[in-house]
């Protein structure tokens, strides 16, 4: 937060603050806006310094400025302080005590600065990177740091895999009955972690740009979901139809890839919306996190559907 900031009140003249400027004793950290207060100190508008030197000298600052400021709280998570900026169009925000007076403002420079920050973090812990020490630092990191950062959702990934192979073992009287079917086990996982990695991080991103109604969003992204899963399971039918020319493994294959493909949508969304919940980083740990539980359940569904069309 910069705090030498130029201010001015609401009844002061254009020529007033353009000496105010010229003539102050110290330096400013800022100049994109002159932030207006009130008596009490409390914000009332902005004016840029294009707008300041193009106003008439006579012109007051409550003419000129831009009113209905959103403020930030000083202990507001830097990202939701970067982020109101750029919802309100804003190069700068003011920054309001308790009392909710003018201490301050983020400067363009600084939101700049966090959302490469915040977009750097995000990737890391999407793609399981614990990083406990300032993100720019891993990429001077040692190897046996390294390996630190990254070693836990991959063991964690490591075991979820030991489950999966558990549940396919549990199946082996399905594959027994119809071999082909160990054949479509990688398309099926591979097709819905990639519909949830898509779902996740547009959600993920969804969640810190903006408000958003769960059951609007929901609604909308289980139709997404239903739609590609149509396509693709009927583009996987066609496919085991003419390779294969088995019917029940193409039915099999395909009401899988569909049902993997819609669940897959649901917990894109439900685990960064619980890591929400918490308090938590909705991009910690919700890529491995989701991974996990998605291969997991993919593999269930598709064995499952197995089962009752080869032994009804």
């Amino acid at each position: 937060m910069e705090r030498v900031v130029p201010t001015a009140l609401p009844e002061d003249t254009a020529a007033e603050v353009v000496q105010m400027i010229i003539r102050a004793t110290r330096k400013w950290d800022s100049l994109t806006y002159i932030y207006v207060l009130n008596h009490d100190k409390r914000p009332a508008g902005v004016v840029t310094i294009e707008e300041l030197f193009a106003a008439a000298p006579s012109d007051t600052m409550a003419h000129i400025m831009r009113g209905n400021i959103e403020q930030v709280d000083p202990y507001i998570d830097q990202e939701q302080a970067a982020i109101i900026a750029i919802r309100n169009d804003l190069d700068a925000a003011p920054v309001i005590d308790s009392r909710g007076r003018f201490i301050g403002a983020i400067d363009h420079d600084s939101i700049l600065d966090i959302l490469r920050y915040e977009h750097i973090e995000d990737m890391l812990r999407l793609s399981g990177i614990q990083a406990e020490r300032p993100i720019v630092d891993i990429v001077r990191a040692r190897a046996t740091e390294l390996v630190r950062l990254r070693i836990p959702w991959l063991v964690l990934g490591l075991v979820g895999g030991m489950f999966a192979t558990v549940i396919i073992q549990s199946f082996e009287h399905a594959l027994e009955r119809e071999l082909a079917l160990a054949f479509f086990i990688p398309v099926i996982v591979y097709m819905s972690d990639a519909v949830a990695t898509q779902t996740e991080t547009i959600f993920i991103r969804s969640l810190s740009l903006e408000e958003i109604d769960i059951k609007k969003y929901l609604a909308r992204e289980a139709l997404v979901g239903m739609i590609l899963g149509v396509i693709l399971s009927g583009l996987l039918f066609a496919f085991a139809i003419l390779y294969l020319q088995l019917l029940n493994v193409a039915a099999i294959v395909s009401l899988a890839m569909l049902a993997s493909i819609s669940t897959a949508v649901f917990i894109a969304i439900f685990i960064p919306l619980l890591f929400s919940k918490f308090k938590k980083d909705p991009a910690f740990g919700s890529g491995p996190f989701a991974t996990i539980i998605q291969d997991v359940l993919s593999i269930i569904i598709y064995f499952a559907i197995a089962t009752l069309i080869l032994f009804r």
